[in-house]
């Protein structure tokens, strides 16, 4: 439960040992780099020393990373080693990064000429549907009895089409007359038919031709040419069988190269996670000053790796300055908790950081989120899937870090929500009831161990407020805490502890009336007399010290925001108990059984999913609007340790 401490370090070392020096550093993970180049606002200082440029390097770095990740959606595609959730990740060690030099050049190679046969492979794939699609289009005309695109004679023309069925043919081509006054000579053959369409060859005279092909467009006609081909129809369509084999042939080729090429798939994977770290690692340069013969980095290492960092930089004979932050730095924040309380830091983060100086809320969120998350979802099937199924993922898949956490996080969840089902006698909604009575004719039930929100909802009610109450309160004592620790005691103790007097007086009231008034008289009279001492003059200290009790309608809203633990706790359960009635419509036969089954698995996923994430959205609203705005600081950033980051594989010894 802490903010980790940091140290502003400073180390100076010789300009021969930048490049062995900065790579143990990243493999240290200890340090965020700070850039330098910032902080010069000296003319003379700036003319003694000098950054690095090394954005070419960079990109270069980065171009090479685009063609090995292009090439590693080719390799996945085409390689024997299938990957999944369920496979490990390959190891990465230290020595892969030391040899890697030395793979290099082949892997780029093989990348290189694993993209121009995809390539390739596309372009023959783009040809063969188009022949295909030529295909398509060639058969209706497989017994034409003329060559393609060449006339039949001086005078005379022919051209083909399709034509609706229904439609009538000769009505244009029998018995009309062109402007000369000339009957229109023309003869007409049916090739072929689909269900809407015929294909129709027209033979007519030259000069009648355009007249002819207007009065059939008048029915619907529609002509088809192929201006590209010549021969007959089913000459082009033994070039174009012979084609497609050769292109079969060729593509079974480039198939087996891009099969021997994806053998490389482990070792992309593994170049590119190289690559990455060292365009951090060159990156890093930038940040430096240099001089002649030396360079200086400055950054931040947590207080409890200062040792680390002294021993590593010894070796170099380099030495360094470990100080406090000033009053006016802000460090970067790392956190520090408990196992069980690190999956709940991503809600924290989701709102913000804290402060340096601030406090770490994650001692406080996750005991809260559980119990809220558990109120909610109160339903000890649906946390029966959420625990057990979320230890699965994490026991058997390769998932990591934010994800991993996240899935941490509705499995503890999960936990809670089985308590709070039994407590309140849900498992999948009312299914115990209902398949007792249904299927075995049995009044068998499970009874809640508590009491059923169902029934009594005012319970419920009342015991959301009370838990309400509760979080606020302790949003308030952390306040205070913070001011006794900063010593703000007036602050502490007439800020703070006189509305913690006041709301603690509202409850007791009920209890012990004279016990309650007594608090709340206490609280309310040293309100008043210290809300307004900004003030000026004694009428309007007291008048500010009055309108400050306004404030407890804004804590009386708060408590009634957590009414919505009673909403989403009766939803889920009434939600699951519909789809099990719906399912027990069908009877105890065998109809009935395999409807209830379907009515049931699917009713329950969906209810389990819009459940959960309604649990997660609200369980977290209850964090950042009630909670954190009694006494938290954010704004912190995230420590960005200058270390090996993986993608596809792990670290190994």
């Amino acid at each position: 439960m802490a903010i980790v401490k940091m140290k502003k370090v400073t180390v100076v070392a010789m300009a021969e040992d930048k490049k062995a020096l900065l790579n143990d550093l990243m493999w240290l993970s200890a340090v965020e780099v700070s850039p330098l180049s910032e902080k010069i606002d000296d003319e003379e200082l700036a003319s003694l020393v000098s950054t690095e440029n090394v954005s070419d390097n960079i990109e270069d770095i980065n171009n090479k990373i685009s063609i090995l990740s292009q090439a590693l959606k080719t390799y996945r595609l085409y390689s024997k080693e299938k990957r999944s959730l369920f496979t490990p990740y390959q190891l990465v060690t230290r020595a892969d990064f030391d040899t890697f030099p030395d793979k290099e050049e082949k892997l780029f190679s093989d990348a290189k000429n694993a993209l121009r046969a995809a390539a390739e492979l596309n372009s023959i794939k783009s040809e063969e549907n188009r022949l295909d699609a030529l295909t398509q289009r060639l058969m209706p005309w497989k017994t034409l009895p003329f060559a393609l695109n060449e006339p039949v004679s001086e005078k005379t023309a022919y051209f083909f089409g399709s034509v609706p069925l229904k439609a009538k043919i000769e009505t244009v081509t029998e018995g009309q007359t062109d402007e000369d006054g000339e009957k229109i000579a023309a003869w007409t053959d049916c090739l072929a038919k689909d269900k809407s369409y015929a294909y129709i060859l027209v033979i007519c005279l030259a000069s009648q031709e355009r007249l002819l092909l207007s009065s059939l467009s008048d029915i619907g006609f529609s002509r088809i040419s192929f201006p590209e081909l010549h021969g007959t129809v089913t000459g082009n369509l033994e070039e174009i069988s012979r084609r497609k084999e050769e292109l079969s042939d060729n593509r079974e080729a480039l198939v087996k190269q891009l099969e021997k090429y994806s053998e490389n798939l482990s070792d992309t994977e593994k170049a590119i996670d190289i690559l990455s770290n060292n365009a951090r690692l060159t990156g890093v340069r930038e940040k430096l000053l240099n001089t002649g013969s030396a360079f200086i980095l400055q950054g931040w290492t947590p207080e409890d790796r200062v040792g680390e960092l002294a021993g590593l930089l010894e070796k170099y004979g380099a030495p360094f300055f470990a100080e406090d932050p000033a009053p006016q730095e802000e460090p970067p924040i790392k956190l520090k908790n408990a196992k069980i309380v690190q999956p709940f830091e991503p809600i924290t983060e989701m709102f913000a950081l804290p402060t340096y100086r601030g406090l770490d809320p994650n001692f406080m969120v996750a005991p809260f989120y559980f119990l809220f998350f558990g109120m909610m979802l109160s339903d000890a099937g649906y946390g029966l899937l959420l625990a057990i199924g979320g230890f699965l993922i994490l026991k058997f898949t390769n998932i990591r870090g934010s994800m991993r956490n996240m899935v941490k996080m509705f499995a503890i969840c999960g936990i809670s929500t089985v308590v709070w089902g039994f407590l309140f006698g849900t498992f999948f909604g009312d299914a115990v009831g209902v398949i007792s009575s249904t299927f075995f004719n049995s009044d068998l039930t499970l009874p809640p161990l508590w009491f059923d929100p169902v029934s009594d909802p005012i319970t419920l009610l009342i015991v959301s407020f009370a838990v309400g109450f509760i979080h606020i309160m302790v949003g308030l004592g952390l306040k205070m805490y913070m001011l006794i620790r900063d010593r703000h005691y007036f602050s502490a103790i007439f800020d703070v502890g006189c509305w913690m007097l006041l709301l603690a007086g509202v409850p007791v009231v009920l209890f012990n009336a004279p016990a309650g008034i007594a608090l709340i008289a206490v609280g309310a009279v040293g309100l008043i007399l210290t809300q307004g001492r900004e003030k000026k003059g004694i009428v309007g200290k007291i008048i500010g010290g009055v309108g400050s009790l306004y404030g407890i309608t804004g804590y009386m809203s708060d408590i009634l925001s957590y009414s919505r633990i009673l909403a989403l706790g009766l939803s889920a359960g009434v939600i699951g108990s519909v789809f099990n009635k719906l399912g027990s419509l069908g009877g105890a036969n065998f109809i009935g059984v395999i409807l209830f089954i379907i009515i049931f698995a699917i009713g329950h996923i969906l209810n389990l999913a819009l459940s959960t994430l309604g649990a997660y959205v609200h369980a977290s609203r209850l964090q950042f609007i009630e909670f954190f705005s009694k006494f938290y600081e954010s704004g912190g950033r995230k420590f960005d340790e200058f270390g090996i980051q993986l993608k596809y594989t792990e670290l190994g010894q």
